[in-house]
């Protein structure tokens, strides 16, 4: 109850309460509109396609926009925690950065054949560099060293855990590698026909598109091989996005597919989620916040005006 009002009546106090019901109820509106705003929308992608030497984007809604252009021989795409974009171009040996607005800055050069790219939890970038059959570490200040050596210069897929076990496709090699954190190395499958594009779970299941059998396989952290997809022709790239859905690019169908995620099953059969495309390469997976996320936030902040309102009140 109110003890004072700002008339010092009866009818103050009711004014006062009615003002203060009617702020958090408005609160409480825009909180769970929020929190139902494109509850099930996909995350913003960024795609490669060779054929044009352009980076697509595609929003929540899937409408595409061209984020970049005048690319030279392009290769790995990666986000860091900021939404910065990181892209390889092949043949200059340059890892460029694009900021949110687009604009394009040189992050590392005198590299030799970089391909794919991907971050550990520390916002290290690490890099397939083919010229040198290694895999390359740079460090957020940008200082580089070698993670790994001796692989071959045909390297296809490259992705990180969440124990920042990177994990690295060796086309030449047909064999797929486990790299710990301290750099030591094992073999997670051998004599397979073309490994192309990885991806984790958020189980660390690892997933592996094989080129020459044109299927995806699953390796689990214990180490079981199943088949999990056939008939993906050249899975050249692999994400998975916020939702749990798998993404896979595609040259031979020229679209980015999808195996959707519903009901705690990931579908073994996938559908085209963006077609059209000349030559669809590398993409990047960048998370739109949980809506529950800005509900919550809005809550807080409701909660914090709802508890001033009624000191200032008293």
């Amino acid at each position: 109850m109110f003890l004072v009002s700002h008339q010092g009546s009866s009818f103050g106090m009711f004014r006062s309460a009615n003002h203060l019901l009617k702020t958090w109820a408005g609160i409480l509106v825009v909180g769970v509109a929020i929190a139902g705003w494109q509850a099930s929308a996909s995350d913003i992608i960024y795609l490669v396609n060779r054929g044009t030497q352009e980076i697509f984007q595609y929003d929540s809604t899937g409408a595409r926009t061209t984020f970049a252009g005048g690319l030279n021989n392009a290769g790995g795409l990666a986000l860091d925690w900021a939404g910065n974009l990181y892209l390889a171009e092949f043949s200059l040996g340059v890892i460029y950065r694009y900021g949110p607005n687009g604009m394009r800055t040189p992050f590392a050069t005198g590299l030799v054949n970089p391909h794919s790219l991907a971050f550990d939890s520390q916002g290290n970038l690490f890099v397939e560099d083919n010229g040198t059959m290694s895999i390359s570490r740079i460090a957020p200040d940008g200082s580089r060293t070698t993670f790994a050596s001796g692989l071959s210069y045909l390297l296809r897929g490259l992705t990180i855990d969440s124990h920042d076990n990177v994990f690295v496709s060796d086309a030449l090699n047909r064999s797929i590698y486990k790299f710990a954190p301290d750099g030591s190395r094992s073999i997670v499958a051998s004599g397979l026909s073309g490994p192309m594009g990885l991806a984790v779970d958020s189980q660390d299941n690892l997933y592996a598109g094989i080129y020459g059998s044109s299927e995806i396989r699953i390796y689990t952290p214990s180490g079981t091989e199943t088949v999990f997809a056939t008939g993906v022709y050249n899975p050249l790239f692999l994400d998975f996005d916020s939702n749990g859905n798998l993404f896979e690019s595609d040259s031979v169908t020229r679209s980015l597919n999808v195996f959707t995620y519903d009901g705690g099953v990931l579908s073994s059969s996938w559908v085209p989620y963006a077609g059209g495309l000349s030559l669809p390469y590398s993409f990047a997976i960048q998370p739109i916040p949980e809506p529950q996320s800005y509900s919550l936030m809005i809550l807080g902040l409701g909660c914090a005006v709802f508890v001033a309102r009624c000191r200032k009140s008293r």
